[in-house]
């Protein structure tokens, strides 16, 4: 009965998701070769928290390896299928070599982020290579060349200093750029009308209410315990803190299936569900790149997207979001303070 309760849940985040227009990338289909052990351990790489990038076209003299038939098998068995099976494109997409018209963008997962992707999918000749990483991540995949453009969101508010403080580890004054992305609300996913009357983070320590938290190494986690920290609240204390999802709806999914009481995420989540929303925190969310990847025509054009009415009237349509600056491009110094 658990199992089909949990494949019930991501059946529920899956299907909703699509219902929000954030329709997974198909990966092209390619020519079988024999592949081994050795080779499965070599684009093995640790888990991100959604992994859905679009493949570039695959020439027809370099045949990219088809898909583990033991690891399909694990992803239709699992809680998390489409997490796992857009973790195989991405593992397969290393195979493909970089091209100029692929913006490889890494960065923490989100509904305004699938809408941009959604968008530039409706454009000839250019392509996205996206995988959901938390903010430490993608910066540091920015600094070793391993994407162009890597989101990284920060918390307004008393937790801005120190996220801002983290962030500028990574980046450099003269050689990175900062793009105005959006703003989005964070906070208490509860059940339709707020049975417990959860009105804030101190009340999840009663054990009474049941809890689902996002993967460790999710945005959204980081901020969830830095959170827990400002308020000095135990993280042992929370009646399933442990209990993990992938993605804002899947937590949401969990709530709205009766399993939790409440989940940490964005508004757009909750009413994705039906589902009540106590506003914690509002996030700026950024893309950082190098001065030079601004140069590039598929980045220009992705910047175009940005700006576009589709894409503000698209961003308009998410409860908790608002386009802010979008496509702007600025200092890290103007950018973080």
């Amino acid at each position: 009965m658990k199992k089909q309760s949990i494949l019930l849940i991501s059946t529920l985040a899956f299907a909703a998701t699509l219902a929000f227009g954030q329709t997974p990338a198909a990966a092209p289909a390619a020519p079988p070769v024999a592949i081994t052990d050795a080779d499965i351990k070599a684009v093995e790489a640790p888990k991100p928290e959604v992994s859905a990038p679009a493949p570039a076209a695959t020439p027809a003299a370099e045949p990219v390896a088809a898909k583990p038939k033991k690891k399909l098998e694990e992803c239709a068995k699992g809680p998390n299928v489409e997490f796992e099976s857009k973790e195989l494109e991405t593992e397969i997409n290393q195979f493909v070599p970089h091209s100029p018209t692929i913006v490889r963008v890494h960065a923490s997962h989100g509904f305004a982020v699938s809408k941009l992707r959604e968008l530039l999918d409706r454009e000839p000749g250019i392509g996205v290579d996206l995988r959901y990483v938390s903010n430490p991540t993608s910066l540091a995949s920015l600094v070793h060349g391993g994407c162009d453009l890597a989101g990284m969101h920060l918390p307004q508010g008393a937790l801005r200093k120190r996220s801002i403080a983290a962030a500028k580890e990574w980046l450099s004054p003269t050689a990175h750029r900062v793009i105005g992305f959006v703003t989005r609300e964070m906070g208490l996913i509860v059940k339709r009308g707020n049975p417990l009357g959860i009105r804030s983070l101190e009340q999840l320590a009663d054990p009474k209410v049941r809890f689902v938290n996002r993967d460790p190494d999710s945005g959204t986690r980081l901020l969830f315990d830095q959170l827990l920290a400002q308020h000095r609240i135990e993280k042992t204390s929370i009646n399933g803190y442990e209990q993990v999802e992938f993605t804002h709806a899947a937590v949401a999914a969990y709530v709205a299936s009766g399993m939790a009481d409440v989940s940490f995420g964005v508004e757009a989540a909750a009413h994705m569900f039906d589902l009540d929303f106590v506003r914690v925190v509002t996030e700026d969310y950024f893309f950082v790149c190098s001065k030079q990847t601004l140069e590039m025509d598929a980045v220009q054009r992705v910047l175009g997207v940005m700006r576009s009415k589709a894409f503000h009237e698209a961003v308009a349509e998410l409860p908790g979001y608002m386009a802010t600056d979008s496509g702007v491009i600025k200092s890290v110094r103007e950018a973080l303070q």
